[in-house]
Formats: structure tokens, C-alpha cells, sequence
């Protein structure tokens, strides 16, 4: 087998010889040209084209980075301290609901006595029941401020309360004693000698009107006088409606 590629290399080579001996094979050799032989045949390839390299550009270097602009931060640090052990208080007992005072017996105007809410529980009777004559001796003529009436005369609250008298012939009153309380102001007036006292107290008023139509309120009464040397006077008479009622 080696004897057989051998001698196909010679006969090769040999033919090619005598091809290039006879001048057949085509133009001469031309200088910087690229040959091929192609079926035996030498065909010329052209000038050789030796490709001029191309400098690989420089790598361009990474931009330095740009340092960061840091904030100026002021930091205090608290010296070490230790959790102060916090004492648990538990929760106060439920206080059991206080049952609602009963009405005290409700007594006549009078100046205060035995109970300090006794003067203003008279007045509020008065009020209650119409009774403007009892209240009369107690009344400043002129200068009671009558339920946001200023001013009111004695013949104005006599004919209110008439009136009054007419359109409710009937009403129930239960008043709270828990809830009085007694302030000395700091008013003075050319009218009156000393301070302008002021009682206060809550109602619980159910008034029917003539039609039967019935009025329910939680109101708080208060009533501010002067009480001189024995001497009551009263200027004026203020009535709240309190929030919950029916």
C-alpha cells in the first residue's frame, strides 16, 4: 500500500513537470501571485493579498471613579445606660355601676341651711312648680337674667311663669346632689355688695304639655346670687340641656 501512494505522488509530480517543461500550463509564474492546482490544472489565485493588521485600539481606561460627596453627619453617642426595671401596676379593679341617688325631699327657697344644695333645690321646686311668688323676695327687680332674658323685671318673670303654668300643668323633677357644686367668682359689680355666687346642679325633668305631648331632658340649673348679712339676692337663672337625653 505504501508503494502504491508513493508512486501516485511520482506520476503526479512528473506530469506536472513536463506540463511546466512545455510551457501548457498556462501564463508564467507571476510574482506575488497565489497558484492552486485544480484538476491537474495550475490556476492562478491573483496576487496574494497579505492582510496588514490592524492595531487593536488602546483600552481606554476606566474613568476614575468620582468620589462621592458625603454628608457631614454630627453623631453623639449617649454614654451606656441600663433599662430601668419598670414596675407593672395592674389594671385597678372595675368600679361596680353607683346606683342613681334618690331625690332628696325638695324643700322652699330658703337660704342655704343643713345641705348646701338645699337653696338651689328650692328654687329649682319653685321653677318646677310655677311658684314665682315664692321666688319673688329673692329676685334683683331689673337685673335677673332670666334664662338668657337679661335684665328681666319681676312683673316679666311673674307672667313667664304664669304662662308657663297653662301650657304645662304637669311635670316631675328629680335632681342629683352629687352633682352640686358651689363657686365664688371674682364678679363684682356697682350693683351688687361682694361676690357673684354660683350654685349648680343636675335635673332630671319630665314635663308633659297640656296636648299630652311629653318632654324629657337632663338639664343642668344654675343659679348665681349674692348672700350678704343674711341677705339673698338673685341675678341671674341658667338652664343647660345635657347630652343623653330621651
Amino acid at each position: 500500500m505504501h508503494t502504491k501512494i508513493l508512486l501516485t505522488g511520482v506520476i503526479a509530480f512528473s506530469t506536472l513537470s513536463a506540463s511546466l517543461a512545455e510551457g501548457n500550463f498556462g501564463p508564467a509564474w507571476v510574482e506575488g501571485h497565489n497558484y492552486k492546482v485544480v484538476d491537474g490544472q495550475l490556476v492562478d489565485l491573483g496576487p496574494s493579498v497579505t492582510p496588514t493588521p490592524t492595531p487593536s485600539p488602546a483600552p481606554t481606561p476606566a474613568p476614575s471613579p468620582t468620589p462621592l460627596q458625603t454628608p457631614q453627619i454630627n453623631i453623639t453617642v449617649s454614654p451606656t445606660f441600663q433599662n430601668p426595671q419598670v414596675a407593672v401596676t395592674p389594671p385597678a379593679p372595675a368600679l361596680a355601676p353607683q346606683p342613681t341617688p334618690a331625690p332628696a325631699t325638695v324643700q322652699s327657697t330658703q337660704v342655704p341651711s343643713s345641705n348646701p344644695w338645699d337653696f338651689i333645690v328650692g328654687v329649682e321646686r319653685d321653677l318646677n312648680d310655677h311658684n314665682w311668688r315664692d321666688l319673688a323676695p329673692y329676685l334683683v327687680d331689673a337685673h335677673v337674667n332670666y334664662f338668657g332674658h337679661r335684665y328681666a323685671t319681676l312683673q316679666y318673670i311673674a307672667h313667664d311663669m304664669e304662662n308657663d303654668s297653662l301650657q304645662y300643668p304637669s311635670s316631675q323633677s328629680t335632681y342629683y346632689p352629687d352633682t352640686f357644686t358651689h363657686e365664688i367668682s371674682n364678679e363684682y359689680s356697682p350693683h351688687w355688695t361682694g361676690p357673684m355666687l354660683y350654685d349648680s346642679i343636675n335635673v332630671y325633668s319630665v314635663v308633659t304639655e297640656r296636648n299630652g305631648h311629653i318632654h324629657r331632658a337632663l338639664t343642668r340649673l344654675t343659679v348665681g346670687y349674692t348672700l350678704n348679712n343674711g341677705v339673698l339676692g338673685i341675678y341671674a337663672l341658667v338652664m343647660k340641656v345635657l347630652p343623653g337625653n330621651s
